[in-house]
């Protein structure tokens, strides 16, 4: 497959079927439940849960969900994979369905296989068309499917390209291939904000909020910023945006800024408003920011910073 080509829209029409021609099979992964994190709210306390969906397509895609469904609770998992089975063409349009009715799908696609950009617009105009937040998560490599002129052709909300420029710089010589970045990243991006939505402590973020974001512009880029020492904040939360600014994302631009502060029990409040202090520092006085923190035990004595902006 040529890696640079665009895929036009004129296929993309109200009279187009949703379910692709050829027959893909579906697998799905049920959503593990949600552990309560020290100092979380009780699930009871608030009504409902988000339902969210990650749906891998092509071969990078459904080894991504895979991943994600043995180490991402509350997120129920999707791979679309190409098959000679008969019947296999009801798998998919019971899931374009079921999609319908939740509130936020992940597309998590590599382009890798024939007609993996098609299904994705399936999957994306299924969403899209019930009002979910849809955001496509894939590999900055070149290859653009680009959204199409007018509701009707509206396949997803956001497209966020990520790639090893996404992460932090390497401290020490560990060698990794690109696919493992990439793979990360991708994952990264979609546990980031599922922990936000799931998780319920003293720092909430309402869903709306995140929605609001996410659909304020159509593209979107990820930076991750790690940092220890006394300043750890603010460093993590600069370095984030050095990971931006090397992706060509200009911080005074951008329209929205959803930010994620990881850190295990020794993270404090002065951490929390000094990274939000700098994030809300390089950005417009416009932009819509949003700041929430995530529970990880296993970074001891350092903050991460994650940013999604979009633009």
């Amino acid at each position: 497959m040529n890696m640079n080509r665009s895929q036009p829209c004129e296929n993309l029409n109200s009279s187009t079927p949703l379910v692709p021609l050829s027959p893909f099979r579906v697998r799905s992964y049920p959503a593990m439940p949600v552990p309560l994190n020290p100092g979380e709210r009780s699930h009871d306390e608030y009504d409902g849960d988000a339902d969210i969906r990650a749906v891998g397509i092509g071969t990078l895609g459904c080894r991504m969900v895979q991943l994600l469904a043995r180490n991402l609770p509350g997120v129920t998992c999707h791979e679309i994979a190409p098959t000679n089975e008969q019947g296999a063409s009801d798998d998919i349009a019971m899931l374009l369905s079921s999609i319908r009715t939740s509130h936020l799908v992940f597309i998590l696609t590599g382009f890798d296989n024939e007609n993996s950009d098609s299904v994705a617009q399936a999957v994306g105009r299924a969403s899209c068309g019930a009002g979910v937040l849809t955001l496509v998560v894939t590999p900055r490599t070149g290859y653009i499917v680009p959204q199409c002129e007018g509701e009707q052709g509206k396949w997803y909300d956001a497209m966020f390209s990520v790639s090893d420029e996404s992460l932090p710089e390497q401290q020490e010589a560990v060698v990794l291939s690109t696919d493992t970045l990439i793979g990360y990243s991708m994952r990264h991006m979609v546990a980031v904000l599922t922990n936000l939505i799931v998780h319920r402590r003293g720092i909430c973020i309402d869903f709306a909020d995140i929605t609001a974001i996410m659909k304020d512009g159509s593209t979107g880029r990820m930076g991750v910023g790690i940092a220890s020492g006394d300043s750890r904040g603010a460093t993590a939360a600069e370095r984030a945006m050095e990971r931006l600014e090397a992706q060509g994302i200009r911080m005074s631009e951008t329209t929205g800024v959803l930010a994620s502060v990881h850190g295990s029990g020794s993270i404090s409040m002065d951490d929390f408003d000094a990274a939000s202090k700098v994030i809300h520092e390089h950005v417009s006085p416009d932009a819509n920011v949003v700041v929430g923190v995530i529970s990880d035990e296993n970074l001891g004595g350092f903050v991460k910073v994650t940013l999604l902006s979009a633009h």
